[in-house]
């Protein structure tokens, strides 16, 4: 991997960790149009790296408020992260091999297309009443459970959360914080699911310091993506990113 393959990889990761558009799915193809047959292990741990802190800078304020004023969101949050650990632990094996699978990608990104339409029209559906700003335990293991699904590749992880919430009736504002503090601890579980498949890997400086510089453009590609989310929720145009995944699904489909 040089220095360029590296700055894609990591603009891609952090754009497409937080755009509602598959991350994993769009590593998949990147991957495989790089010509790289065997999994990045190490760097793509240090890209979920670079995401995570994009997640800890941004919502700082919010993640401090967990563990003060808002534990009850803490709880929801624990909760909806259930699904996701019992899914992945069990069929592991299975995700892995999707991801060297670029068709499946292609028709995963095809569903979070629609998924996103269905978000998108339920966040441009008029309302007289104002939307539910209460998360209640069925709401946040109907969300879980969505995340849970996004460990397919080409599933989008924000889409899927972020979609389910607005189509339970919760306010976008409230919908986006929750799948992002959400996201923190899966995208720690993914690392350390990860980090037992290193341990036979040999790595050179250069190599490091390459891997370095992929992770610090998914962190800062990571921000700028989570405040371009958070302004197109505010102004209901969620379905333009539908448009984004059906095209590429369909290109993916083609390519595989």
């Amino acid at each position: 991997m040089n220095i360029i393959h590296a700055l894609i990889s990591g603009i891609v990761q952090g754009a497409t960790e937080f755009l509602p558009v598959s991350s994993s799915g769009h590593l998949v193809m990147l991957h495989h149009f790089f010509g790289y047959r065997e999994p990045q292990i190490f760097f793509d741990i240090l890209l979920h790296v670079g995401t995570l802190v994009a997640v800890l800078i941004f919502f700082r304020k919010d993640i401090i408020a967990l563990f003060s004023s808002e534990r009850r969101s803490l709880l929801f949050i624990v909760i909806a992260s259930v699904p996701t650990a019992i899914i992945g632990f069990l069929f592991s094996d299975w995700f892995e091999g999707l991801f060297t699978q670029v068709r499946v990608v292609g028709f995963m990104l095809l569903v979070t297309g629609f998924w996103l339409l269905l978000g998108s029209r339920r966040l441009r559906t008029p309302n007289p009443e104002p939307r539910a700003s209460q998360w209640n335990i069925k709401k946040v293991l109907l969300v879980g459970i969505s995340q849970a699904a996004a460990i397919i590749p080409g599933i989008s992880r924000s889409g899927s959360t972020i979609s389910t919430g607005l189509l339970l009736g919760i306010k976008p504002e409230e919908a986006f914080k929750f799948s992002f503090l959400l996201s923190a601890p899966a995208i720690l579980g993914a690392l350390i699911f990860k980090i037992k498949d290193v341990g036979g890997l040999s790595l050179i400086p250069a190599d490091i310091i390459i891997y370095l510089i992929g992770m610090a453009a998914a962190c800062i590609t990571g921000i700028l993506a989570l405040k371009i989310l958070r302004e197109t929720l505010k102004r209901a145009r969620l379905h333009l990113f539908s448009i984004w995944c059906f095209v590429i699904g369909l290109i993916a489909i083609l390519a595989g």
